[in-house]
């Protein structure tokens, strides 16, 4: 009920970007990492579980918006930065674009990406950021019939065996230091 853990980050593209890339960039992120994916349920209990989801049957939505000044650009920023999630019923990430017409031949468009603090901290921008170039970079070579690698390594571990093991990690005397603490 809060907008206190959202983490948002703007970028104003470049003009020859490929949408239909980037689109391919953000969703293979999003396949790759559960997390972001990842629904949180509560059973009749109050116990909370998560649900993974499917992005070939949930794709993740990218949200595109038409802004005629920077006023309106501004406006719509703010609003989806303040965006509040149902964690139970959406994605933990919101991708919007927006495009800024206005008279002249400007046709800026924007990236916006909203991230729950839930699946995502700080650390997690650099990497991000760095399998969006690759994945940006792949599909574009792909597009234009070069080669087309992925530099990435497999993932071994995602985000939940991380949290499994720090809930396995602080018990005991360790927790009770960081408790007393």
């Amino acid at each position: 009920g809060t907008n206190a853990y959202n983490i948002p980050m703007v970028f104003k593209l470049s003009s020859d970007i490929a949408l239909d890339n980037l689109n391919n960039a953000i969703n293979s992120i999003v396949t790759r990492h559960e997390i972001l994916r990842t629904l949180i349920k509560e059973d009749n209990e109050g116990n909370t579980y998560q649900v993974l989801k499917d992005t070939d049957k949930y794709p993740l939505e990218i949200i595109k918006r038409r802004v005629t000044n920077l006023s309106q650009l501004d406006s719509e920023l703010t609003k989806e930065a303040n965006h509040i999630y149902d964690l139970s019923n959406e994605y933990p990430i919101r991708i919007s674009l927006y495009t800024l017409t206005n008279n002249t031949q400007d046709h800026s468009t924007y990236l916006s990406i909203v991230i729950h603090h839930i699946a995502f901290d700080g650390w997690s921008t650099d990497i991000f950021l760095k399998e969006l170039q690759e994945y940006y970079r792949y599909y574009k070579n792909k597009s234009e019939g070069l080669e087309a690698k992925l530099n990435l390594a497999n993932l071994v571990i995602q985000y939940k065996d991380f949290a499994l093991w720090q809930r396995h990690y602080l018990t005991g005397p360790r927790l009770e230091k960081q408790i007393n603490y």
